[in-house]
């Protein structure tokens, strides 16, 4: 009996954890691609109009 709560808290835990990571990485990630595209719209617009 005690296993079973004790598998049930450590998947609490991992949840919880990974919701942290989440909330944490997901802003960084969408900056990470604002950047990509503004840069690929500044490769664009250095390239010349052949």
């Amino acid at each position: 009996m005690g296993f079973s709560i004790l598998i049930i808290v450590i998947c609490l835990l991992f949840v919880d954890c990974y919701l942290i990571f989440l909330s944490v990485e997901i802003p960084r990630l969408q900056s990470y691609k604002y950047l990509i595209v503004r840069n690929d719209h500044c490769l664009l617009k250095d390239i010349p109009p052949w």
